[in-house]
């Protein structure tokens, strides 16, 4: 019996035992062993290897979040695929290997998409070659993970096609209700899980409420997420992109790291435009100071004039 045989989804009638080999998925009774054997089997388990170093876990869920239309996620975001794709260092984002990447945008044109895509390739000087086709991108439409034929393809094509990572952008077009609503929010976080036990880690794009424009120095990843608290409960790391000071430099973002498994960090991206966006020679680049530890250096948390942490990357690792 194939795998595919042993797997039954949440809205199947049947419940049924997996093997320990497979992953527990919701509806189905986990797999049970003696604690010793269980010690054991997981001990010879080799370590995993992050996907994005201290951001981005296997099988894991990193939300990221900013203000709408002005928080750079999607660029953020776009930055990270391809340098998962290509194996690249982008910014803060060190991938230890190249992985195969879904990436489902739902939002904009997909003229203007591909301009920005170009621009953002050509500012980190990565090429075609060096993605390799491992970044799959869906334009348009909609992917309602809550809704089973939905999640079912999904998964089916993330198993198939063997996607390491599979992006959602944003949380609030794949939502389809009461971001509000606890119950509803439960519902879809359980939907996701289910992808992620099919093999991919999932980066969710969602929005900060308002408090976050007033002061990103103090953003709390517990209270500044619009929705309900249990889509913050369910996260594996997280990413925050702020913008310090609209009205002196949009560009300039302070990013804040957090999860489960990690110690927070802190940030600053420098974006820069080139050029008019369809545009032959447009680029977009970012540059990144900082990854300072805000409990080992609480001036991070001051205001702008205070925010200088000069040497890139030095504080890396705390």
């Amino acid at each position: 019996m194939d795998r595919e045989d042993q797997v039954k989804f949440a809205d199947d009638d049947d419940i049924i035992e997996l093997p320990p080999q497979l992953p527990p998925k919701r509806g189905i009774l986990p797999p049970s062993e003696d604690l010793e054997s269980w010690m054991e089997r997981v001990d010879a388990m080799p370590d995993p290897e992050w996907l994005v170093d201290g951001i981005l876990e296997p099988k894991g869920l990193l939300l990221v979040v900013g203000p709408e239309k002005d928080g750079k996620k999607s660029f953020l975001v776009s930055a990270m695929a391809l340098g998962l794709a290509s194996g690249k260092d982008v910014g803060m984002f060190h991938t230890p290997s190249p992985k195969r990447v879904l990436y489902y945008n739902q939002e904009g044109a997909e003229k203007n998409t591909s301009y920005r895509l170009k621009g953002l390739m050509r500012g980190l000087g990565i090429t075609h070659q060096d993605l390799g086709e491992r970044l799959h991108w869906a334009q348009g439409g909609a992917v309602f993970p809550k809704e089973s034929r939905h999640r079912k393809a999904l998964i089916a094509k993330i198993r198939d096609e063997e996607f390491d990572v599979c992006v959602l952008d944003t949380l609030a077009k794949s939502y389809g209700g009461d971001e509000n609503d606890s119950g509803a929010m439960g519902e879809f976080v359980s939907a996701v899980y289910e992808i992620q036990c099919a093999g991919a880690a999932v980066i969710l794009i969602h929005h900060t409420g308002k408090a976050s424009r007033e002061n990103a120095a103090t953003f709390d990843f517990t209270r500044g997420v619009r929705g309900s608290s249990a889509l913050t409960a369910s996260f594996d790391t997280a990413i925050a992109s702020l913008i310090m000071n609209p009205a002196e430099d949009p560009n300039r973002m302070l990013i804040k790291t957090t999860g489960k498994n990690v110690e927070p960090l802190h940030y600053f991206a420098n974006w820069k435009f080139s050029g008019a966006t369809n545009d032959p020679n447009f680029s977009v680049g970012f540059s990144v100071e900082g990854g300072a530890n805000p409990g080992l250096y609480p001036e991070v948390d001051g205001d702008d004039e205070s925010l200088d942490l000069g040497k890139p990357n030095k504080w890396r690792n705390g």
